[in-house]
């Protein structure tokens, strides 16, 4: 009897060792889980001034592009902020200043402006890199924002380039940007 439970066994083992060689795992117990809920998902995208950046479209231009930038004038930019999907979001605005010779941000202000009410304001030095939260971007609704540029007296004569930088945020990310030169003579 000991001698056919220990054939037996063996023949088992063999059997085991064989099966892990060939398929790599071989599972003692296993586990599942069923959802008996639905799960949905939605669509969360932004649109700046009905545009997309790369590689989804051709991007978005610009923001500020002034060639002959005058002291103690006002820029406007005015830009359409749209969220064609579902889902809800919250927009934010970074800027990030990508040429300032001479510091000329130090001397250029912006103001800026949420469905008409204030965000905030200050020099494009101050302001950058900084997340600034403009409010909410309800889903398939439309909100403007409006910024005000202005070079100061005194500003060094050169050129300022940054990037404006627009983002939804909900379950995901979505962000665009837009280009923004002032040359001043």
């Amino acid at each position: 009897m000991r001698v056919i439970f220990l054939s037996i066994l063996s023949f088992i083992i063999l059997i085991c060792l064989g099966i892990s060689a060939t398929s790599g795992t071989v599972a003692i117990w296993s586990d599942s889980e069923t959802l008996e809920d639905s799960v949905s998902t939605g669509c969360l995208d932004l649109k700046v001034n009905g545009a997309d950046d790369e590689p989804w479209g051709n991007g978005v231009g610009f923001c500020f592009d002034i060639p002959n930038a005058e002291v103690n004038v006002d820029y406007l930019s005015q830009v359409e902020l749209w969220n064609p999907c579902d889902l809800d979001g919250i927009i934010y605005l970074n800027l990030k200043i990508t040429e300032d010779q001479d510091y000329i941000s130090q001397s250029i202000y912006l103001s800026i402006l949420y469905n008409e009410t204030p965000v905030t304001s200050g020099t494009i030095y101050d302001l950058a890199y900084q997340e600034i939260l403009l409010g909410d971007l309800l889903a398939n609704e439309t909100s403007e924002l409006t910024m005000v540029l202005r070079v100061s007296e005194g500003a060094p004569v050169n050129q300022l380039s940054f990037d404006t930088e627009f983002e939804l945020v909900g379950p995901w990310t979505d962000t665009e940007h837009c280009s923004n030169t002032v040359n001043y003579q």
